[in-house]
């Protein structure tokens, strides 16, 4: 996964990961447009028609993002397995993709497959 420059890394003594990307150029609330892409009822992008997809923009308060790898460099590096992210906004820090809540209650782990380029795998 190609990390941005901007973006704070730290490896702790026992090898986790905790990286933290600050979103740039929002306003004094954190708030920014996101553009994502529209996708239909079975969760796939609708194409545009000129070889792109449909997006729509959203304004959200959001500072951020902070990932933590559990377990550094070794596997399986899948959300929700060894690996969580969470939404950083001006008040509070909340899940995001992953459910970390649920590693420490649920008898099987609930993750997201994801292959060495940062693209997720259905």
């Amino acid at each position: 996964m190609l990390i941005p420059p901007h973006v704070l890394k730290a490896v702790l003594a026992d090898g986790s990961i905790i990286a933290i990307n600050p979103y740039i150029g929002g306003d004094i609330e954190c708030g920014r447009i996101f553009t994502d892409k529209i996708t239909d009822a079975d969760g796939n992008w609708i194409p545009d028609g000129n070889g792109g997809y449909e997006t729509k923009e959203t304004y959200l308060k959001q500072c951020g993002i902070m990932i933590i790898d559990a377990n550094g460099l070794k596997g399986p590096n899948q959300l929700g397995a060894d690996t969580y992210s969470f939404i950083i906004t001006n008040n509070k820090i909340s899940n995001w993709h992953t459910k970390i809540e649920s590693v420490l209650t649920d008898e099987e782990l609930n993750y997201i497959n994801y292959d060495a380029a940062g693209d997720f795998i259905n």
